[in-house]
């Protein structure tokens, strides 16, 4: 998996901060997380783009493939695009983006 410091890596590393770039596929036959392309995590719900529904399931997706509370997952950025940017609220950043590395190399099949 890229470093957060390598630009094809979703990941931005904060002094306090955690944040991944994300590109939602919205309206799929089933929800998912992954894989990485262009820098990107990809983010499949199955809701359609509508009235914030979508971004509602994206939080509530990725929260739950994390394994953090859906409250500290917020949209930084592209509320109504599909290239967002998510803020993860932690008091241990370091530690959540190991997590989540380790989380989409499986998804990888790394």
């Amino acid at each position: 998996m890229a470093s957060p410091s390598n630009s094809s890596s979703p990941f931005r590393l904060g002094n306090d901060s955690l944040s991944m770039e994300v590109k939602v596929h919205a309206g799929t036959r089933r929800n998912q997380v992954g894989p990485v392309v262009a820098g990107r995590v990809r983010v499949s719900v199955t809701i359609a783009p509508e009235q914030g529904k979508a971004n509602k399931e994206v939080i509530k997706l990725i929260s739950g493939w994390a394994n953090v509370p859906a409250s500290s997952v917020s949209i930084a950025t592209g509320l109504t695009n599909p290239r967002k940017t998510l803020g993860f609220d932690t008091s241990d950043p370091n530690e959540l983006l190991k997590k989540l590395q380790k989380l989409l190399a499986m998804k990888d099949g790394s």
